[in-house]
């Protein structure tokens, strides 16, 4: 199971790229714990992590590589707290570790961002998000294997990052997102991916614009892509197996769906709402309900606010009064 995604481990020297020193973490090892090694890391420094079950809530806040000796057999248990490793700084390496039982398997961020990190060869389980980049850019993301996790791979305001060659599935009925970007996540490239099992495949929401979606497998999602408010996004040469929709565009312009095969969704291969200018052509269409449908929003009825409730109960209650008033007045 783990086998695709184990990284072989070179030699020592090869680990700690000609630059640091190499710390050891394990039985008989100089650490016994992970982090008690990454504090003792300087610059450019590689933690080298035996085989075992490590407990700990990884900070890592300096430009090291972690890197663990076998993806199935070198696992850090978050406890189900906040996150199992977390990473604060720029230039880190992140490879070949079971990264499992937490809120955030990794994350990303800081307040000034997180750039040229490597996030390579994990496999990461039974976390709420299993990755979440924030704010941060120039990250390489790949060949993980993301499992049963609530939500995948989360980028929030993150900007050319590369998504390449994940393997993303859940079998849980509560599974949200395969993929998913938030709020002016540009410029990232998510190619050769495979997206199984979610609500949503990927997701890109409110001016997520120029995502480069290449070569990805969409399958057994509730909706394939889901695109809205966001503008000049390229979807090409995926292929699409969902329930009911493909790609579903909202409120968006200037994007291009080309070259893609959709099979077998109970509706719509392609579902544009309130979305013009979008340039759909050359895809493969099997089996569909329908391959592309148009449609609008229906205008909704706007229910009064609660200050217009207020102004109407006052108006109501002074021409009471006022109604009261002169019928007294008459009864004189």
């Amino acid at each position: 199971m783990f086998s695709v995604f184990s990284i072989f481990i070179q030699s020592v020297s090869s680990d700690s790229n000609g630059n640091g020193n190499v710390l050891y973490v394990g039985k008989g090892q100089t650490y016994n714990d992970i982090q008690d090694a990454v504090d003792a890391a300087g610059e450019n420094d590689t933690v080298f992590v035996y085989n075992g079950t490590y407990t700990e809530n990884i900070i890592v806040n300096s430009s090291i590589a972690l890197i663990g000796e076998n993806v199935s057999t070198t696992v850090i248990d978050g406890g189900y707290n906040t996150s199992v490793v977390l990473i604060s700084a720029s230039n880190v390496t992140l490879e070949n570790f079971t990264i499992k039982h937490s809120k955030i398997g990794v994350y990303l961020g800081d307040t000034k961002g997180v750039f040229n990190c490597s996030i390579n060869g994990n496999f990461i389980v039974n976390c709420t998000n299993g990755l979440y980049i924030d704010n941060s850019s120039d990250n390489n993301l790949s060949f993980n294997s993301i499992v049963d996790n609530a939500d995948g791979i989360n980028l929030y305001k993150s900007k050319n990052n590369k998504i390449l060659n994940n393997s993303i599935t859940h079998n849980a009925p509560y599974s949200t997102h395969g993929i998913a970007l938030w709020d002016e996540s540009k410029g990232n490239n998510i190619s050769n991916n495979k997206i199984y099992g979610s609500r949503i495949g990927v997701l890109l929401n409110r001016w997520c614009n120029d995502n480069f979606l290449w070569n990805n497998n969409v399958s057994k999602n509730v909706y394939g892509m889901n695109v809205e408010y966001s503008f000049f996004n390229i979807i090409s040469n995926n292929s699409f197996n969902n329930r009911d929709h493909g790609v579903f565009l909202t409120s968006c312009n200037n994007n291009s769906v080309i070259g893609n095969t959709f099979t077998g969704h109970q509706f719509s291969a392609v579902y544009l709402v309130d979305s013009d200018d979008n340039n759909v052509v050359d895809n493969d269409y099997y089996d569909n309900k329908e391959d592309v449908k148009k449609a609008s929003t229906p205008p909704s009825i706007k229910l009064p606010g609660f200050e217009m409730i207020i102004f109407i109960v006052l108006v109501l209650i002074v021409l009471i009064f006022v109604l009261y008033k002169e019928k007294s007045i008459n009864k004189r």
